[in-house]
């Protein structure tokens, strides 16, 4: 179960919240070691999952790398360590699209990938 949960934290409470969904904006994929991948069915690809709820994971490698070529800005892709580490550092209620706050509303939060340059990372 806490496997799971890691997966849902990271693949979308760090993201801005849109008025449109937008999956290349509102979701997250990570990257985890390759066996991780195939014993959880790639279910790391999540953003590849909300554009195409239907596919078989098996394609989700491959959606990725289009996904990086024509939408290099806009797609949100994390090393899961990295992920994790600004999931600790980050609030986990919205005060707003692009900040978040914690329960108090004392202490606020721009969302964490909006200033980073993820294809450093």
């Amino acid at each position: 179960m806490g496997g799971l949960i890691f997966y849902i934290y990271t693949n979308h409470l760090l993201c801005p919240m849109t008025n449109v969904n937008d999956p290349l904006i509102n979701s997250l994929s990570i990257r985890v070691p390759k066996l991780f991948d195939v014993l959880h069915l790639n279910f790391s690809y999540h953003t590849e999952h909300h554009i195409f709820p239907g596919m078989n994971s098996d394609y989700a490698p491959m959606v990725q790398e289009l996904l990086q070529t024509y939408y290099p800005e806009r797609f949100n892709l994390l090393n899961a360590g990295k992920a994790w580490e600004l999931m600790m550092e980050t609030p986990r209620h919205y005060k707003n699209d692009h900040t978040f706050t914690d329960w108090s509303g004392n202490k606020f939060v721009t969302c964490p990938i909006l200033g980073i340059n993820l294809s450093d990372l």
